[in-house]
């Protein structure tokens, strides 16, 4: 029996088990045999770990622009898959600011910015999210929501009336 490995990261940009399975394999195969270029001083073991991974999906996103290109100079028509449309998400990565992403978070109260991280970086359930904080489910939904929302509203303000068309 084929054991489908999980993982969020990777399966929230490829959609296919095998490619996200394969991803992370590679991604720690990568961290295993480069595990004496990790410097601590330049961030937490899991940011390195995910610094990987980022840079095992642009290699497959990669790839996979290259295929494309030939198949279209080729001419060779191929139905839509999990593997076309990729350039404006990796578009989308790279434009994103990752220093004014880290001073938004600063600037969350402490509680709110550890949900959210937990939450997103993570990626943990409430209830386990509520065990570390040591509070209620409840209150660790609440505290990743408002943090959310605030990270929103400063990356994305809401429109005020003269701003409407």
């Amino acid at each position: 029996m084929q054991r489908i490995v999980k993982s969020p990261y990777f399966w929230s940009r490829t959609h296919d088990h095998d490619i996200a399975s394969d991803l992370m394999a590679e991604t720690f195969a990568a961290a295993l045999s480069g595990v004496g270029r990790y410097d601590p001083a330049k961030g937490l073991p899991r940011q390195w770990l995910y610094g990987i991974a980022r840079n095992q999906l642009k290699r497959l996103w990669r790839s996979n622009r290259v295929a494309s290109n030939a198949r279209r100079r080729l001419e060779v028509q191929t139905p839509p898959t999990a593997d076309t449309g990729w350039e404006e998400i990796e578009a989308a990565d790279a434009g994103l600011d990752a220093g004014r992403l880290a001073e938004a978070l600063c600037r969350l109260p402490a509680r709110s910015r550890e949900a959210v991280q937990l939450r997103i970086i993570e990626q943990l359930e409430y209830g386990e999210i509520a065990e570390r904080l040591g509070c209620k489910p409840v209150t660790a939904r609440s505290l990743v929501f408002r943090g959310l929302r605030r990270l929103r509203d400063e990356f994305d303000p809401p429109l005020h009336e003269e701003d409407t068309p």
